[in-house]
């Protein structure tokens, strides 16, 4: 039995070490979606699922992960485009570690996002088909919407650089998955 957590519940079921870096806050111009930009040398995270879209990048150093049976060394210029409820771990591939950011946008945050920026509405609910992949420019084009929603001084311009980059990994990476005539909703709610 897998249960899905949050980002700081999976860091704190192993605690870091001294040499290791975890910073979370909730972004609340993101519907307080929780944010996260960590370094770890020595951390392992066991095998864990959100309930909510794992989105990130990573800046230095080599991570190793495992998702759908493939298991991966990730570097600069890599994303992770995790679906809800995907089971997926995360060790350092390299003595010196990793460092990445990430964020966990609910379903109907990404979904309400990719319909502002579209201008279409949604039928169904999105979906990334590739999971761990290698795009410099998403890659940079996110560390530093990133570090803008962090920083917090100029929410617009993080709001739309955020907006921007996510648009632009769903047009390259992303689908809708329609759900059959008579299912819930995207929530799951009747």
């Amino acid at each position: 039995f897998m249960q899905n957590v949050s980002q700081a519940e999976a860091t704190e079921a192993i605690p870091v070490t001294e040499r290791e870096k975890t910073t979370f806050w909730r972004a609340k111009r993101f519907r307080n979606m929780e944010c996260m930009a960590a370094t770890f040398v020595t951390h392992e995270f066991a095998p864990h699922a959100h309930d909510t879209f794992s989105i990130g990048a990573i800046e230095a150093g080599c991570q190793i992960a495992s998702i759908r049976g493939e298991r991966e060394h990730t570097g600069p210029g890599a994303l992770y485009l995790l679906n809800p409820g995907e089971i997926h771990d995360g060790a350092p591939g390299v003595q010196e570690g990793y460092r990445y950011r990430m964020i966990y946008p609910d379903i109907d945050l990404l979904t309400g996002i990719l319909e502002d920026v579209t201008g279409r509405t949604f039928k169904g609910t999105p979906s990334f088909s590739r999971q761990l992949l290698r795009d410099e420019e998403l890659a940079l084009d996110f560390q530093r919407a990133h570090r803008l929603v962090e920083e917090g001084t100029d929410q617009l311009r993080a709001e739309e650089a955020m907006y921007g980059v996510l648009s632009d990994m769903f047009a390259r990476y992303g689908s809708e998955i329609i759900s059959p005539p008579g299912a819930t909703g995207r929530t799951g709610a009747a």
